[in-house]
């Protein structure tokens, strides 16, 4: 076995350090909080009700702009700036369902 391997397999026996800091979960502080419970709500609500096939489904292109200014707000504060762009594609998608199911003359 080379040396490489050697340290390989001392390494993997050794125990891994835990710290009592890791294991503790923080909820954050309220407006965390507050805005992990409307995304919550209103994103699950908003992609169950597009799923549906009766007329409630254009009511989950309202719920769906409705989670956006908290997924906003969540990731600008984390400094997700990935997240916060797609925030952004996401309003313009649930627009366009709002635009096509409530505001677009049927034909």
């Amino acid at each position: 076995m080379s040396a490489y391997g050697v340290a390989l397999v001392a390494a993997l026996r050794e125990p891994i350090p835990r710290r009592r800091e890791q294991m503790h979960m923080s909820f954050g502080t309220m407006d965390q909080i507050v805005c992990q419970v409307a995304i919550l709500l209103f994103g699950c609500s908003a992609v169950w009700l597009v799923g549906r096939a009766e007329v409630w489904r254009r009511w989950g292109y309202i719920a769906g702009l409705c989670a956006q200014p908290f997924w906003l707000i969540t990731s600008l504060q984390n400094g997700q700036w990935g997240i916060a762009l797609l925030s952004f594609w996401y309003t313009y998608a649930w627009g366009q369902g709002f635009y096509n199911h409530w505001i677009r003359p049927q034909r």
